[in-house]
């Protein structure tokens, strides 16, 4: 994006090169369709168009100083866009734009007041230059004037400051008149009746202070030595290492098997 505030030159030369020929195509049409009642300058980080204070002094509404807007030119990062502040006030000029676009079966990108369009083949530049030529400056500030409403530049007047007069004349301060002796003698005024006596104040007693019970000193208990057991000779710490070996048991053999006894063959008998 441009740098903000820069001149019209420095804002041109600041544009990327794909956007710089469309915006300078518009940049010609609006100059060629405006009137010389309207100037060239920038406004809010854009190429604007306002109606000088030398021809209305009123100024903008919102800030008195700055110049009514006619019309801005910008480039944003996703588009560009044509500001139709004339299209804004009047509903009519809105109006007539769309049906221009939908007459020659162009589409339309547009806001409340704003022709939006990212190459200059979106943009139809004859319809650009028809909108402003039927709006002049001085029809744009009278339908501004009426939206706004008059009483937002009219000025208050200021009150003239009191001043003393030159010749002050003395007045003499007011002398009340003498009693009469012809009048007629008037009963003197009750006395006053006695004021009640005043409740007596209550006042409250300050509660003693209490004595803050001073914690008895903590004693740190002392640790018992710790005493170190003689290691037992090598030795013996071999004997202990060791474990008993339980008795075997002795194996029993089975019992061995008797053999049975040799039968005695009989002599056979003689024949």
């Amino acid at each position: 994006m441009p740098s903000p505030n820069p001149t019209v030159a420095k804002y041109l030369l600041e544009l990327p090169p794909d956007r710089r020929p469309a915006i300078e195509a518009v940049r010609r049409t609006i100059l060629a369709a405006i009137d010389r009642d309207i100037e060239e300058t920038m406004s809010n980080g854009m190429i604007g168009y306002v109606v000088p204070h030398r021809v209305f002094p009123g100024g903008y509404h919102v800030d008195p100083k700055q110049p009514v807007p006619y019309l801005c030119l910008g480039s944003w990062k996703n588009h560009m866009a044509v500001y139709l502040m004339f299209a804004y006030t009047g509903g009519r000029e809105e109006e007539w734009i769309r049906n221009q676009y939908a007459a020659k079966g162009k589409r339309l990108d547009m806001g409340k007041s704003c022709l939006r369009f990212r190459s200059l083949d979106e943009i139809d530049l004859q319809v650009l230059t028809d909108s402003i030529r039927r709006v002049p400056a001085q029809q744009f500030i009278a339908t501004y004037v009426a939206t706004i409403g008059a009483d937002r530049w009219r000025a208050v007047p200021a009150k003239p400051a009191s001043r003393p007069a030159a010749n002050p004349v003395f007045t003499a301060p007011a002398v009340p008149a003498a009693p009469s002796i012809f009048a007629t003698p008037t009963a003197p005024p009750p006395p006053p009746a006695p004021s009640a006596a005043p409740a007596p104040v209550k006042t409250k007693r300050k509660a003693a202070p209490k004595a803050k019970k001073k914690a008895a000193p903590k004693t740190k208990r002392k640790a018992a030595p710790k005493t170190r057991r003689k290691a037992a000779p090598k030795a013996t710490q071999k004997a202990a290492a060791r474990k008993p070996r339980k008795p075997s048991a002795a194996k029993k053999r089975p019992a061995a098997r008797k053999k049975p006894a040799a039968r005695k063959r009989k002599p056979a008998a003689k024949k």
